[in-house]
């Protein structure tokens, strides 16, 4: 009988334990799942879409700039206008041309490049075909 009243004790204090086990797992389940859900709401916040099709935009503005040709010209007044018709409203973008023999920087010691959410570069030639660079930056406004 005493041996009987032992094992019923012991097995009543399992489900205790049990219960505390499950509780535990449960707890640490559900910790995680906030903690996990709070790292990716606070990444959104970064928009990588909308950086990355920044970058895109100002991608495709200068193919388009160097497909039609107005890189190759260097008339930097033709380059503003297209630029002004090209730039997505809401966005700003800024360029330094650098050839072998001449230089044009549309940002002229500003120093708004720190502001730059991407930037990029593209390699042309000109029409003395000298090898050139484009580099450029655009950010939102």
């Amino acid at each position: 009988m005493e041996a009987n009243g032992l094992l019923l004790n012991f097995r009543s204090g399992n489900k205790g334990f049990i219960f505390l086990l499950d509780s535990m797992i449960a707890l640490f389940i559900t910790t995680l799942i906030l903690v996990t859900a709070v790292f990716f709401l606070s990444r959104s916040e970064e928009s990588p879409i909308e950086d990355m099709q920044a970058s895109r935009f100002a991608n495709d503005i200068f193919a388009v700039l160097d497909y039609r040709g107005i890189l190759r010209k260097f008339d930097i007044n033709e380059i503003r206008n297209e630029l002004n018709n090209l730039v997505p409203d809401g966005y700003r973008i800024e360029y330094k041309i650098e050839c072998e023999n001449r230089v044009f920087d549309s940002r002229a010691g500003s120093g708004i490049v720190e502001e730059a959410t991407f930037g990029g570069e593209r390699i042309f030639i000109d029409k003395d075909y000298n090898n050139c660079i484009v580099r450029y930056w655009i950010w939102t406004r």
